[in-house]
Formats: structure tokens, sequence, C-alpha cells
């Protein structure tokens, strides 16, 4: 596998409340967040979140390598820019290039990046968002905006109340980072917010079926996971 190319993209973080600290004070609420995308030859991509600063320049140094190769690559990417200085905005540029590799290694391993650097499972923090990428548009959605994940045998829909985003994640390695007391998995297929749900109606046949506010889609149970419901 080789780096062969980038994309950068730009996407906003709506945090629901004027947001800021000594150093600055965004009274909307949104902020601008940049990512930059790093391409394979085997059509995997990483994603990294940070500044913009310097990416033609560095990447150079990561064209045609091997992204499992991380330190070797942070290394050849300060070797560029070193004589023109890496501190400062350049150094920005420089992180969010290795976070985009360490996400690819993750990727390339079958793990998420959490277990890859040897964290315990008790230590894991739960997922406060979603990306998704809607043509060459990176979007995040907020965790609690997410309705239910539906998988199918080589995507995940992300429904939310505006619609679905697929996404190439599997839904076992999603689960990892859910709170368990908030999203319930209910079909080997599927996992739904339990805020979401508005009713459970039992079928004819004994099945459940769960309905979800305000978006009229229907998710059965699977036997396994019925006695979610018995207390409801």
């Amino acid at each position: 596998m080789k780096i062969t190319g980038y994309r950068c993209l730009r996407t906003f973080h709506d945090w629901g409340r004027p947001v800021g600290d000594v150093n600055g004070f965004i009274d909307p609420g949104i902020s601008e967040v940049a990512i930059v995308v790093l391409e394979t030859d085997e059509g995997i991509e990483g994603v990294g979140m940070g500044s913009h600063q310097d990416i033609d320049r560095l990447f150079p140094a990561l064209e045609g390598e091997d992204p499992r190769a991380v330190t070797a690559l942070y290394d050849r990417m300060l070797a560029r820019v070193f004589k023109a200085g890496h501190s400062g905005a350049t150094f920005g540029g420089i992180g969010t290039l290795d976070m985009a590799i360490w996400d690819l290694k993750a990727k390339l391993a079958g793990e998420p990046l959490w277990r890859l650097l040897g964290a315990r499972d008790r230590f894991v923090s739960h997922t406060r968002w979603i990306t998704v990428l809607r043509g060459r548009e990176i979007r995040l959605i907020t965790i609690e905006d997410v309705l239910c994940f539906e998988a199918d045998s080589k995507y995940v829909a992300v429904v939310t109340a505006e619609g679905e985003s697929l996404i190439s994640t599997p839904l076992k390695e999603l689960m990892r980072g859910l709170d368990p007391q908030v999203f319930w998995q209910i079909h080997r297929s599927t996992v739904v917010n339990v805020n979401a749900i508005d009713s459970v109606h039992r079928l004819a046949n004994g099945r459940l079926e769960v309905r979800l506010k305000g978006v009229g889609r229907r998710l059965l149970v699977s036997d396994p996971y019925m006695h979610l419901f018995r207390q409801m």
C-alpha cells in the first residue's frame, strides 16, 4: 500500500451554545474545522483534523510511502521543512497529516486506534460525533443526533432526522465507542438510540417492532434482544 494523494476539506461544527476562552469568543457557537484526507492506491483513506498550513510542502515527504511506517513518516515530514522551520503553524500541518496516517494504520490493522495504541477497554471514552463523507464535503454528526445505525454487507447507515449517511466503519467497531445505556443493539445489524424510540409494538408473529420519533422509521427486534424491552 502506498500514499497517493490528499484532499483538503472544511466543515463546521455547531456546538449548540456560545464557545470561547481568554483567546477569543464565538457567539454563534459554530466553529470551522479543517480536515485532510490522505488517499492510498488501495482506496482506503485516512482522516486528520487540524490545520491545512503547509500541507502542500509536507505531502511530498509522504507520497509513495507505506502509511504503516508512522514514525518514519513523521521524521520525513520534519526533515523536509527543517531548514525553513517546522514550528508554529507548520507544526499544525504536520500534526494533521500525522493524525491521518495513524487513522490509516488503524484501519489497515482492523482495530480502533485506541486499541492499536495499547489502551484498556475500561478507559475507552464514548464517541462524541460521527464523521461522514457526502461527495467532497465531510460532515460531523453529533452522536446525540443519531437515531439509529443500520448495517448491510458493506456499509453502515447513520440515520438522523435529516436523512441517512453511509460510512464504512463496521457496526461492531462503532459499538465499542457508544454508550451502552443510550445505544441498544436490537438486531445483529441494527443499533438504536433509546432516546429516539417513540413506541414499541408487538406484531402478529410475536416479534417486536420499534418505531422512531418524527421519522416514521420501523425497526425489527430480533429474539436475542427482546429482553431489553420487558420493562417498557
